[in-house]
Protein backbone atom coordinates (compact mmCIF):
# COMPACT_ATOMS: atom_id res chain seq x y z
CA UNK A 1 0.00 0.00 0.00
CA UNK A 2 2.83 2.60 0.76
CA UNK A 3 4.98 1.62 -2.36
CA UNK A 4 1.61 2.64 -4.34
CA UNK A 5 1.42 5.69 -2.55
CA UNK A 6 4.33 6.55 -3.49
CA UNK A 7 4.03 5.60 -7.14
CA UNK A 8 1.05 7.72 -6.88
CA UNK A 9 2.98 10.72 -5.43
CA UNK A 10 5.54 10.51 -8.08
CA UNK A 11 3.14 10.67 -10.91
CA UNK A 12 1.65 13.31 -9.44
CA UNK A 13 4.78 15.70 -9.28
CA UNK A 14 5.74 14.44 -12.82
CA UNK A 15 2.55 15.89 -13.69
CA UNK A 16 2.55 19.56 -12.49
CA UNK A 17 6.42 19.49 -13.44
CA UNK A 18 4.59 18.89 -17.15
CA UNK A 19 1.99 21.35 -16.30
CA UNK A 20 4.44 24.25 -15.05
CA UNK A 21 6.91 23.56 -17.85
CA UNK A 22 3.80 24.20 -20.29
CA UNK A 23 2.75 27.10 -18.69
CA UNK A 24 6.48 28.92 -18.37
CA UNK A 25 6.58 28.11 -22.21
CA UNK A 26 3.44 30.04 -22.88
CA UNK A 27 4.45 33.12 -20.70
CA UNK A 28 7.93 33.18 -22.55
CA UNK A 29 5.70 33.11 -26.16
CA UNK A 30 3.74 36.19 -24.45
CA UNK A 31 5.86 38.74 -22.66
CA UNK A 32 9.63 37.60 -24.52
CA UNK A 33 9.79 41.54 -25.48
CA UNK A 34 9.20 44.43 -23.16
CA UNK A 35 6.93 47.07 -23.78
CA UNK A 36 9.44 49.61 -25.13
CA UNK A 37 10.82 47.17 -27.82
CA UNK A 38 6.97 46.54 -28.95
CA UNK A 39 6.76 50.32 -28.97
CA UNK A 40 9.66 50.16 -31.08
CA UNK A 41 8.42 47.69 -33.49
CA UNK A 42 5.24 49.65 -33.77
CA UNK A 43 7.77 52.66 -34.30
CA UNK A 44 9.24 50.95 -37.59
CA UNK A 45 6.32 49.27 -38.77
CA UNK A 46 4.58 52.70 -39.38
CA UNK A 47 8.01 54.33 -40.37
CA UNK A 48 7.74 51.67 -43.16
CA UNK A 49 4.44 51.94 -44.04
CA UNK A 50 4.94 55.96 -44.45
CA UNK A 51 7.90 55.48 -46.79
CA UNK A 52 6.69 52.32 -48.85
CA UNK A 53 5.12 52.34 -52.43
CA UNK A 54 6.77 55.82 -53.37
CA UNK A 55 5.58 57.30 -50.01
CA UNK A 56 3.11 59.53 -51.10
CA UNK A 57 -0.43 60.57 -49.27
CA UNK A 58 -2.83 63.38 -49.22
CA UNK A 59 -3.81 64.33 -46.20
CA UNK A 60 -6.61 65.92 -44.90
CA UNK A 61 -5.76 68.50 -42.23
CA UNK A 62 -8.27 70.32 -39.74
CA UNK A 63 -6.95 72.59 -37.43
CA UNK A 64 -10.37 74.12 -35.56
CA UNK A 65 -14.02 73.90 -36.37
CA UNK A 66 -14.13 77.74 -37.17
CA UNK A 67 -11.81 76.97 -39.96
CA UNK A 68 -12.28 74.93 -43.35
CA UNK A 69 -9.85 71.96 -43.86
CA UNK A 70 -6.86 72.08 -45.93
CA UNK A 71 -5.52 69.47 -48.26
CA UNK A 72 -1.91 68.84 -48.45
CA UNK A 73 0.08 66.72 -50.07
CA UNK A 74 3.23 64.69 -48.84
CA UNK A 75 5.90 62.18 -50.29
CA UNK A 76 7.99 60.60 -46.77
CA UNK A 77 11.64 59.68 -47.73
CA UNK A 78 13.75 56.88 -46.00
CA UNK A 79 16.32 59.56 -44.96
CA UNK A 80 13.98 61.58 -42.91
CA UNK A 81 13.13 63.99 -45.34
CA UNK A 82 9.32 65.14 -46.47
CA UNK A 83 8.29 67.21 -49.19
CA UNK A 84 5.15 69.49 -48.38
CA UNK A 85 3.02 70.74 -50.55
CA UNK A 86 -0.43 72.81 -50.52
CA UNK A 87 -2.43 75.14 -52.05
CA UNK A 88 -4.69 77.43 -49.87
CA UNK A 89 -4.75 81.65 -48.87
CA UNK A 90 -2.95 81.16 -46.03
CA UNK A 91 0.48 79.75 -48.12
CA UNK A 92 -0.09 83.40 -49.81
CA UNK A 93 -0.04 85.14 -46.80
CA UNK A 94 3.77 83.95 -45.95
CA UNK A 95 4.96 86.63 -48.56
CA UNK A 96 2.13 88.92 -48.58
CA UNK A 97 -0.39 89.01 -45.55
CA UNK A 98 -3.13 90.98 -47.57
CA UNK A 99 -3.97 88.23 -50.33
CA UNK A 100 -6.60 86.90 -50.66
CA UNK A 101 -6.71 84.23 -53.26
CA UNK A 102 -4.58 80.74 -52.73
CA UNK A 103 -1.56 80.12 -53.78
CA UNK A 104 1.03 76.89 -54.19
CA UNK A 105 3.61 76.00 -52.38
CA UNK A 106 5.98 73.28 -51.44
CA UNK A 107 8.85 72.93 -49.01
CA UNK A 108 10.86 70.07 -48.35
CA UNK A 109 12.13 69.45 -44.50
CA UNK A 110 11.95 66.69 -41.32
CA UNK A 111 9.52 63.81 -39.87
CA UNK A 112 9.92 61.13 -37.60
CA UNK A 113 7.71 58.63 -36.01
CA UNK A 114 8.39 58.99 -32.05
CA UNK A 115 7.34 57.29 -29.28
CA UNK A 116 5.45 58.65 -26.57
CA UNK A 117 2.76 56.36 -25.12
CA UNK A 118 2.45 55.00 -28.99
CA UNK A 119 3.66 55.89 -32.10
CA UNK A 120 3.51 59.73 -32.85
CA UNK A 121 4.64 61.17 -36.41
CA UNK A 122 6.21 64.30 -36.08
CA UNK A 123 7.30 67.02 -38.15
CA UNK A 124 10.47 67.81 -36.50
CA UNK A 125 11.29 70.91 -38.41
CA UNK A 126 10.24 74.24 -39.23
CA UNK A 127 8.19 74.11 -42.56
CA UNK A 128 7.00 76.77 -43.61
CA UNK A 129 4.02 75.83 -45.53
CA UNK A 130 2.76 73.84 -43.14
CA UNK A 131 3.80 74.87 -39.74
CA UNK A 132 2.32 78.30 -40.14
CA UNK A 133 -1.17 76.59 -38.55
CA UNK A 134 0.80 75.44 -35.61
CA UNK A 135 2.39 78.55 -35.38
CA UNK A 136 1.21 80.73 -32.16
CA UNK A 137 2.10 84.04 -32.94
CA UNK A 138 -0.87 86.29 -34.28
CA UNK A 139 -2.72 85.04 -37.43
CA UNK A 140 -1.64 87.13 -40.22
CA UNK A 141 -4.10 89.71 -41.83
CA UNK A 142 -6.39 90.01 -38.89
CA UNK A 143 -6.93 93.79 -37.93
CA UNK A 144 -4.09 95.98 -36.77
CA UNK A 145 -3.67 95.38 -33.58
CA UNK A 146 -6.08 92.75 -32.39
CA UNK A 147 -4.75 90.12 -30.28
CA UNK A 148 -7.38 87.63 -29.51
CA UNK A 149 -5.56 84.87 -31.26
CA UNK A 150 -2.00 85.78 -29.59
CA UNK A 151 -0.67 83.10 -28.05
CA UNK A 152 -3.23 80.46 -30.28
CA UNK A 153 -2.59 80.92 -33.62
CA UNK A 154 -4.62 78.49 -36.05
CA UNK A 155 -4.76 76.35 -32.96
CA UNK A 156 -3.46 73.39 -35.56
CA UNK A 157 -1.05 70.47 -34.83
CA UNK A 158 2.07 69.68 -36.06
CA UNK A 159 2.40 66.13 -34.01
CA UNK A 160 0.08 62.97 -34.73
CA UNK A 161 -0.63 60.20 -32.76
CA UNK A 162 -1.12 57.01 -35.02
CA UNK A 163 -3.89 55.49 -34.31
CA UNK A 164 -4.73 52.88 -37.31
CA UNK A 165 -3.90 51.39 -40.15
CA UNK A 166 -6.19 50.00 -43.02
CA UNK A 167 -6.73 50.04 -46.56
CA UNK A 168 -3.72 52.29 -47.57
CA UNK A 169 -5.23 54.81 -45.25
CA UNK A 170 -3.51 55.77 -42.18
CA UNK A 171 -6.37 57.39 -39.40
CA UNK A 172 -4.77 60.42 -36.90
CA UNK A 173 -5.45 62.32 -33.74
CA UNK A 174 -3.90 65.66 -33.29
CA UNK A 175 -1.67 65.28 -30.39
CA UNK A 176 -2.75 68.34 -29.05
CA UNK A 177 -5.63 69.29 -30.25
CA UNK A 178 -7.07 65.88 -30.72
CA UNK A 179 -8.47 66.55 -34.10
CA UNK A 180 -9.24 63.42 -36.47
CA UNK A 181 -6.93 63.67 -39.14
CA UNK A 182 -7.09 61.05 -42.24
CA UNK A 183 -3.70 60.48 -44.86
CA UNK A 184 -5.11 58.19 -47.84
CA UNK A 185 -1.71 56.72 -49.97
CA UNK A 186 -1.35 58.52 -53.55
CA UNK A 187 0.74 56.78 -56.34
CA UNK A 188 3.85 58.74 -56.28
CA UNK A 189 3.39 59.82 -60.05
CA UNK A 190 1.43 62.13 -59.26
CA UNK A 191 2.51 65.72 -59.62
CA UNK A 192 1.79 68.18 -57.19
CA UNK A 193 0.84 71.36 -58.27
CA UNK A 194 -1.42 69.96 -60.85
CA UNK A 195 -3.06 67.82 -58.22
CA UNK A 196 -3.43 70.68 -56.03
CA UNK A 197 -5.18 72.99 -58.51
CA UNK A 198 -7.16 70.52 -59.47
CA UNK A 199 -8.59 70.30 -55.99
CA UNK A 200 -9.18 74.33 -55.80
CA UNK A 201 -10.99 73.89 -59.35
CA UNK A 202 -13.05 71.24 -57.96
CA UNK A 203 -14.07 72.93 -54.68
CA UNK A 204 -15.17 75.99 -57.41
CA UNK A 205 -17.54 73.25 -58.74
CA UNK A 206 -18.99 72.69 -55.96
CA UNK A 207 -19.47 75.75 -54.46
CA UNK A 208 -19.03 79.31 -55.82
CA UNK A 209 -19.70 82.45 -53.90
CA UNK A 210 -21.50 83.60 -57.01
CA UNK A 211 -24.96 80.68 -55.88
CA UNK A 212 -25.74 81.75 -53.02
CA UNK A 213 -27.01 78.40 -51.56
CA UNK A 214 -27.39 75.20 -52.27
CA UNK A 215 -29.09 72.25 -50.11
CA UNK A 216 -28.91 68.89 -48.30
CA UNK A 217 -31.93 66.69 -49.15
CA UNK A 218 -32.95 63.83 -46.62
CA UNK A 219 -35.02 60.76 -48.40
CA UNK A 220 -38.32 62.30 -47.26
CA UNK A 221 -36.88 65.48 -49.77
CA UNK A 222 -36.71 67.18 -46.38
CA UNK A 223 -34.07 69.65 -47.32
CA UNK A 224 -31.24 71.81 -45.59
CA UNK A 225 -30.24 75.38 -46.99
CA UNK A 226 -26.82 75.75 -47.05
CA UNK A 227 -25.18 78.95 -47.45
CA UNK A 228 -21.52 80.35 -47.66
CA UNK A 229 -20.42 76.80 -49.24
CA UNK A 230 -17.86 78.75 -50.88
CA UNK A 231 -15.75 79.60 -47.81
CA UNK A 232 -15.94 75.69 -46.44
CA UNK A 233 -17.89 76.67 -43.31
CA UNK A 234 -20.95 76.01 -43.62
CA UNK A 235 -23.84 77.19 -42.14
CA UNK A 236 -26.89 74.92 -42.34
CA UNK A 237 -30.62 75.26 -41.16
CA UNK A 238 -34.40 73.73 -42.08
CA UNK A 239 -35.88 74.89 -45.23
CA UNK A 240 -38.88 74.76 -43.00
CA UNK A 241 -36.79 76.63 -40.06
CA UNK A 242 -36.23 80.06 -38.53
CA UNK A 243 -32.99 80.36 -40.19
CA UNK A 244 -32.27 82.95 -37.18
CA UNK A 245 -32.49 80.74 -34.42
CA UNK A 246 -31.61 77.34 -36.26
CA UNK A 247 -28.53 77.94 -38.23
CA UNK A 248 -25.69 75.92 -37.29
CA UNK A 249 -22.08 76.04 -38.89
CA UNK A 250 -20.09 73.04 -39.97
CA UNK A 251 -16.44 72.94 -40.82
CA UNK A 252 -15.42 71.32 -44.19
CA UNK A 253 -12.89 70.17 -46.63
CA UNK A 254 -12.90 69.07 -50.72
CA UNK A 255 -11.21 66.51 -51.77
CA UNK A 256 -11.22 64.45 -55.35
CA UNK A 257 -12.97 62.19 -54.15
CA UNK A 258 -15.83 64.97 -52.58
CA UNK A 259 -16.48 66.40 -49.52
CA UNK A 260 -15.99 65.68 -45.50
CA UNK A 261 -17.14 67.53 -42.36
CA UNK A 262 -14.47 68.09 -39.94
CA UNK A 263 -16.87 65.98 -37.29
CA UNK A 264 -20.24 64.00 -37.65
CA UNK A 265 -23.52 66.54 -38.41
CA UNK A 266 -27.17 65.08 -36.85
CA UNK A 267 -29.52 65.93 -39.29
CA UNK A 268 -33.26 65.82 -38.25
CA UNK A 269 -35.84 63.96 -40.67
CA UNK A 270 -38.83 66.48 -38.72
CA UNK A 271 -39.74 69.10 -36.99
CA UNK A 272 -39.97 67.47 -33.18
CA UNK A 273 -36.69 65.73 -34.13
CA UNK A 274 -37.50 61.83 -33.51
CA UNK A 275 -35.71 60.60 -36.35
CA UNK A 276 -32.16 61.74 -37.22
CA UNK A 277 -29.00 61.30 -40.09
CA UNK A 278 -25.53 60.81 -39.06
CA UNK A 279 -23.56 62.30 -42.39
CA UNK A 280 -19.88 63.18 -42.37
CA UNK A 281 -18.48 62.16 -45.41
CA UNK A 282 -20.03 62.95 -49.27
CA UNK A 283 -19.22 61.11 -52.45
CA UNK A 284 -18.57 62.69 -55.56
CA UNK A 285 -20.40 61.18 -58.39
CA UNK A 286 -19.86 60.79 -61.97
CA UNK A 287 -22.30 63.60 -62.82
CA UNK A 288 -20.64 65.58 -60.39
CA UNK A 289 -22.97 65.61 -57.54
CA UNK A 290 -22.48 64.36 -53.92
CA UNK A 291 -23.92 61.64 -52.16
CA UNK A 292 -23.62 60.93 -48.26
CA UNK A 293 -21.30 57.68 -47.59
CA UNK A 294 -22.75 56.64 -44.23
CA UNK A 295 -26.23 55.88 -46.25
CA UNK A 296 -26.21 56.53 -49.89
CA UNK A 297 -29.07 58.31 -49.78
CA UNK A 298 -28.78 61.94 -48.09
CA UNK A 299 -27.14 64.25 -50.96
CA UNK A 300 -26.03 67.52 -51.46
CA UNK A 301 -28.21 69.14 -54.45
CA UNK A 302 -28.54 72.74 -55.69
CA UNK A 303 -31.98 74.58 -56.61
CA UNK A 304 -33.93 73.45 -59.99
CA UNK A 305 -31.84 74.87 -62.78
CA UNK A 306 -34.72 76.74 -64.15
CA UNK A 307 -35.71 78.78 -60.79
CA UNK A 308 -31.59 79.56 -61.27
CA UNK A 309 -32.02 80.78 -64.39
CA UNK A 310 -35.12 83.09 -63.22
CA UNK A 311 -33.40 84.11 -59.76
CA UNK A 312 -33.71 87.97 -59.87
CA UNK A 313 -29.79 88.23 -58.55
CA UNK A 314 -28.24 86.60 -61.01
CA UNK A 315 -26.78 88.87 -63.99
CA UNK A 316 -26.12 86.71 -67.11
CA UNK A 317 -23.97 87.53 -69.75
CA UNK A 318 -24.25 85.76 -73.44
CA UNK A 319 -21.02 85.51 -74.27
CA UNK A 320 -19.32 86.61 -77.88
CA UNK A 321 -19.21 82.89 -80.11
CA UNK A 322 -20.96 81.58 -77.36
CA UNK A 323 -24.31 81.04 -79.75
CA UNK A 324 -24.49 78.38 -82.41
CA UNK A 325 -27.56 77.12 -85.42
CA UNK A 326 -30.63 80.08 -85.69
CA UNK A 327 -29.20 82.32 -83.04
CA UNK A 328 -26.01 83.08 -84.67
CA UNK A 329 -27.31 83.65 -87.42
CA UNK A 330 -30.26 86.16 -86.53
CA UNK A 331 -27.03 87.54 -84.77
CA UNK A 332 -24.99 88.57 -88.15
CA UNK A 333 -28.32 89.32 -89.57
CA UNK A 334 -29.16 92.02 -86.47
CA UNK A 335 -25.41 93.37 -86.96
CA UNK A 336 -26.06 93.90 -90.63
CA UNK A 337 -29.44 95.22 -89.40
CA UNK A 338 -27.64 98.20 -87.45
CA UNK A 339 -24.81 99.06 -89.85
CA UNK A 340 -27.53 99.65 -93.21
CA UNK A 341 -30.07 101.81 -90.71
CA UNK A 342 -26.97 104.44 -89.29
CA UNK A 343 -23.81 102.44 -89.48
CA UNK A 344 -24.16 101.10 -85.62
CA UNK A 345 -21.71 98.63 -84.76
CA UNK A 346 -22.13 96.53 -81.26
CA UNK A 347 -20.24 98.20 -79.14
CA UNK A 348 -19.52 94.78 -77.23
CA UNK A 349 -20.17 91.07 -78.34
CA UNK A 350 -21.78 90.20 -75.63
CA UNK A 351 -25.85 90.48 -74.26
CA UNK A 352 -26.36 90.96 -70.79
CA UNK A 353 -29.61 89.35 -69.03
CA UNK A 354 -30.24 90.46 -66.00
CA UNK A 355 -33.38 91.60 -63.19
CA UNK A 356 -34.05 95.57 -62.56
CA UNK A 357 -35.46 95.97 -59.40
CA UNK A 358 -36.41 99.44 -60.52
CA UNK A 359 -39.00 98.47 -63.78
CA UNK A 360 -39.79 95.06 -61.73
CA UNK A 361 -38.58 93.22 -64.34
CA UNK A 362 -35.79 91.38 -66.45
CA UNK A 363 -33.56 93.21 -69.26
CA UNK A 364 -31.85 92.00 -72.25
CA UNK A 365 -29.13 94.66 -72.74
CA UNK A 366 -27.06 95.18 -75.13
CA UNK A 367 -24.29 98.33 -76.10
CA UNK A 368 -24.04 100.33 -79.90
CA UNK A 369 -21.91 102.81 -81.21
CA UNK A 370 -23.15 104.87 -83.36
CA UNK A 371 -22.03 108.35 -84.98
CA UNK A 372 -19.16 108.90 -82.57
CA UNK A 373 -20.97 108.18 -79.68
CA UNK A 374 -21.94 104.61 -76.89
CA UNK A 375 -25.72 103.95 -75.77
CA UNK A 376 -26.89 100.86 -73.60
CA UNK A 377 -30.53 99.90 -74.69
CA UNK A 378 -32.68 97.59 -72.33
CA UNK A 379 -35.59 95.57 -74.18
CA UNK A 380 -37.56 94.24 -71.29
CA UNK A 381 -38.66 91.02 -71.16
CA UNK A 382 -39.98 87.51 -68.74
CA UNK A 383 -37.01 84.36 -67.78
CA UNK A 384 -40.47 81.91 -68.16
CA UNK A 385 -40.04 78.63 -66.28
CA UNK A 386 -40.88 75.51 -68.41
CA UNK A 387 -39.76 73.08 -66.62
CA UNK A 388 -37.00 72.05 -64.12
CA UNK A 389 -34.67 72.37 -66.64
CA UNK A 390 -36.19 74.12 -69.40
CA UNK A 391 -36.25 77.96 -70.27
CA UNK A 392 -37.79 80.64 -72.74
CA UNK A 393 -37.18 84.42 -72.51
CA UNK A 394 -40.69 86.03 -73.51
CA UNK A 395 -40.19 89.77 -75.21
CA UNK A 396 -42.83 91.76 -74.53
CA UNK A 397 -42.22 94.48 -77.40
CA UNK A 398 -41.37 97.02 -74.37
CA UNK A 399 -38.20 98.86 -73.51
CA UNK A 400 -36.06 101.92 -72.60
CA UNK A 401 -36.07 104.59 -74.95
CA UNK A 402 -32.81 103.50 -76.71
CA UNK A 403 -34.10 100.16 -76.94
CA UNK A 404 -37.36 101.18 -78.88
CA UNK A 405 -35.75 102.83 -81.45
CA UNK A 406 -33.77 100.26 -82.77
CA UNK A 407 -36.44 97.81 -82.08
CA UNK A 408 -38.75 100.13 -84.46
CA UNK A 409 -36.19 100.83 -87.45
CA UNK A 410 -34.18 97.65 -87.26
CA UNK A 411 -36.12 94.84 -88.35
CA UNK A 412 -33.79 91.68 -87.28
CA UNK A 413 -33.90 92.97 -83.67
CA UNK A 414 -37.79 92.15 -83.63
CA UNK A 415 -37.10 89.03 -85.07
CA UNK A 416 -34.47 88.05 -83.20
CA UNK A 417 -36.60 88.64 -80.06
CA UNK A 418 -39.51 87.10 -81.67
CA UNK A 419 -37.36 83.84 -82.13
CA UNK A 420 -36.19 83.64 -78.47
CA UNK A 421 -39.89 84.09 -77.50
CA UNK A 422 -40.96 81.32 -79.14
CA UNK A 423 -37.93 78.60 -78.50
CA UNK A 424 -37.66 76.88 -75.39
CA UNK A 425 -34.68 75.85 -74.09
CA UNK A 426 -32.57 72.92 -72.22
CA UNK A 427 -30.40 74.02 -69.80
CA UNK A 428 -27.27 71.91 -70.16
CA UNK A 429 -24.92 73.45 -66.41
CA UNK A 430 -20.95 73.23 -66.32
CA UNK A 431 -21.83 72.07 -62.54
CA UNK A 432 -25.12 70.60 -60.60
CA UNK A 433 -24.32 72.68 -57.51
CA UNK A 434 -22.77 75.46 -58.93
CA UNK A 435 -23.94 76.26 -62.27
CA UNK A 436 -21.93 79.40 -62.81
CA UNK A 437 -21.90 78.56 -66.91
CA UNK A 438 -24.81 76.81 -68.63
CA UNK A 439 -25.37 76.05 -72.52
CA UNK A 440 -28.68 76.38 -73.30
CA UNK A 441 -30.09 74.50 -76.19
CA UNK A 442 -32.98 74.61 -78.12
CA UNK A 443 -35.20 71.81 -77.70
CA UNK A 444 -36.14 71.90 -80.92
CA UNK A 445 -32.88 70.99 -82.83
CA UNK A 446 -30.27 70.47 -80.64
CA UNK A 447 -28.03 72.51 -82.88
CA UNK A 448 -29.46 76.04 -82.30
CA UNK A 449 -27.84 77.08 -79.11
CA UNK A 450 -26.03 79.89 -76.53
CA UNK A 451 -23.93 79.82 -73.69
CA UNK A 452 -24.49 82.11 -70.65
CA UNK A 453 -21.78 82.77 -67.84
CA UNK A 454 -22.84 84.38 -64.79
CA UNK A 455 -21.17 87.59 -63.83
Amino acid sequence: MNKLYHISVLLLMAVLMFSTSCLKTEEDDIFDKSAASRLDDVRDSYTNILTEKGGKWQMEYFTTDEEPGYVYLMTFQKDGSVTISGKNVWISRVDDVSAITPSFGSETSLWEVITDNGPVLSFNSYNRFFHLFADPEDIPSTDEGDTDEQGYGHSGDYEFDLMKYSGDTLYLEGKKHGNNIIMTRLEPSIEDQTYMDDVVALADSFFNAKIPQTFITLPNDRRFVVTNGASLILSMYPEDGDWVSQTETYSAIITPSGLNFMNPVRLYADKDSTSYYDVQHFVRQADGSLLCRENNQVKFTADTLSKIMAGQSFKWRMVENGYAGDLEDFISIFEAGLKAYNKATLRYKYFDISYVAAQETFTFTFAVRANGRNSTCNLYLDVERVSDNQVRFVFNGEGDSNAKVYLQRVEALQDFCNYLSSTTFEIRPNSLLSPTEVRLVSADDDVTALTLILQ
